[in-house]
């Protein structure tokens, strides 16, 4: 894999194959680390979620403003760039029924004294293993 990515595209929207999952549930990945967020698109993929990804707040509105996806599921760092919470915050405006992953190298009570994450929210703690990503989601939202 090249080092090299295009550096003017915030917005990944990796292929799915919809025709072997029609019933897939949409997830955005919000994670400015490139490897974490490839490899968190990956596993998501395979596990039959249709995937939009983004490297920053306003990218990842950008691209559900764009895609017209209803999004089911939010996987986003708590600091990503223009703010995790804040993201949320604004698609939970657009769709209440929208669940949340947060991800973070902090543990949860140091991120929840400096940043306001709903009591109810999903949190992983990095580095996490992909199968706790994947079956948090399942968990989430089946």
């Amino acid at each position: 894999m090249s080092k090299q990515r295009h550096s003017d595209s915030h917005f990944q929207h990796p292929p799915s194959t919809p025709a072997a999952h029609p019933e897939s549930r949409v997830v955005l990945v919000a994670e400015d680390e490139e490897a974490l967020r490839e490899i968190a698109v990956a596993v998501l993929q395979r596990a039959g979620y249709l995937l939009l990804a983004a490297d920053s707040a306003e990218a990842a509105l950008k691209a559900v403003r764009q895609d017209g996806q209803k999004i089911d599921l939010l996987v986003s760092d708590v600091y990503l760039p223009g703010c995790g919470t804040s993201l949320f915050q604004e698609l939970i405006a657009m769709n209440p029924q929208m669940k949340v992953i947060f991800v973070s190298g902090h543990p949860r009570d140091v991120v929840a004294a400096e940043l306001p994450i709903p009591a109810d929210a999903a949190f992983l703690e990095k580095p996490f293993d992909t199968t706790d990503l994947v079956a948090l989601a399942r968990k989430i939202l089946h």
